[in-house]
């Protein structure tokens, strides 16, 4: 194992809090190889390969600092210091990424970011290596095929658009169609790569970014108080609060709530589906192994839709129940019966309001 720092990247900020370069070393010797350090203000990122890369996970953690403590200040909160810096771990490759896991016992299978209780370190690995986004761009370059094929086609062809060719393509055969017909579906075919690489761009950028974010704000919460080092909270807590965190605020946004446009359109279309929960069982639901992606997205647009309405339309009562959820394992009810405690007992009012 072997732990480098990266040349001028430690801030002349970065001095006021303390690293655990014990726990720094633990974790290096899990990832193995040589693995190399950045430092920021309140972040240490531990990397496997490109320093800016790296530094820019940094960076997004600084800004979702910012937007997460004028976020809980605005709610009522008074968060203490940082007790010391936090740590990243970004690996460039999906496979590093999930060997490292398994030495965390956690399964990362499912997801492609995570933050560890036990270990207080988020890790991550770069979107643009993750099976997504390489089945998205082999999907881009058949389209590309098949758009150029047609261009071909019709630059061969010549006549009025009525004029009837056989056309012969990959995968569908031989096929009789107008010249116009054809100038259509190139047409179509056009948009629809457009709207592939609009995706592939929002893969790239959109998803690390959100990704960082939303670890970065489990991090938080259970390092500035909101949340116990553990699990300990109902699901659509602690994931809910995560969510709100995906995008960029401004601080009016702070103040009154955040509201992520994609999340809400995951909700609308959630509420259209097998897997909506009502109410009551959202407040106890927990993610299971053997839930399909849809049903997984389903569950965290609705923690985040419930936890927004009630930091946007109920903020006392929410600052009230958060505080009162329990701090460790067994110590109280943080279930229905407090829901209701808080937000009265008749949770259907409740439901139709959210």
């Amino acid at each position: 194992m072997v732990l480098t720092l990266a040349p001028g990247s430690l801030d002349a900020s970065a001095a006021s809090l303390g690293v655990d370069e014990a726990h720094l070393d633990r974790l290096a010797a899990r990832i193995g190889g040589r693995i190399k350090r950045s430092a920021s203000r309140r972040f240490v990122t531990l990397y496997d390969f490109g320093q800016v890369f790296a530094e820019s996970r940094s960076r997004i953690a600084e800004r979702t600092f910012t937007d997460f403590v004028g976020t809980m200040e605005a709610m009522g909160f008074d968060l203490p210091p940082l007790p010391q810096k936090l740590v990243l771990v970004v690996f460039r490759e999906q496979d590093r990424y999930l060997d490292f896991a398994a030495t965390l016992q956690f399964d990362a299978q499912l997801t492609d970011a995570f933050y560890s209780f036990e270990e207080n370190v988020v890790v991550l690995f770069d979107a643009n290596k993750d099976a997504n986004y390489l089945a998205l761009r082999e999907q881009i370059d058949r389209q590309r095929t098949a758009v150029r094929g047609v261009q071909d086609q019709l630059r061969r062809i010549k006549g009025p658009p009525k004029t009837v060719i056989r056309l012969r393509q990959p995968g569908r055969g031989i096929r009789t169609l107008t010249r116009g017909q054809l100038a259509r579906e190139l047409s179509r075919d056009n948009r629809r790569l457009r709207k592939l690489e609009s995706d592939l761009r929002w893969l790239a950028t959109r998803q690390n970014t959100a990704k960082t974010r939303h670890e970065v704000a489990h991090q938080l919460a259970a390092n500035l108080g909101i949340q116990p080092r553990g699990p300990i909270h109902p699901f659509w807590v602690t994931e809910g609060l995560a969510c709100q965190f995906e995008i960029p605020m401004t601080p009016s946004a702070r103040k009154r709530g955040a509201y992520s446009r994609s999340r809400a359109q995951g909700f609308r279309t959630a509420r259209r589906g097998e897997y909506f929960r009502p109410l009551t069982k959202l407040l106890t639901a927990e993610i299971r192994p053997e839930m399909d992606r849809v049903e997984r997205l389903v569950l965290y647009s609705q923690a985040w839709g419930l936890f927004f309405f009630l930091r946007s339309e109920r903020p006392e009562a929410f600052r009230a129940y958060l505080t009162a959820l329990p701090r460790t394992a067994g110590e109280g009810p943080s279930g229905a019966a407090l829901f209701a405690e808080h937000f009265g007992a008749d949770l259907g009012q409740v439901e139709r309001a959210y």
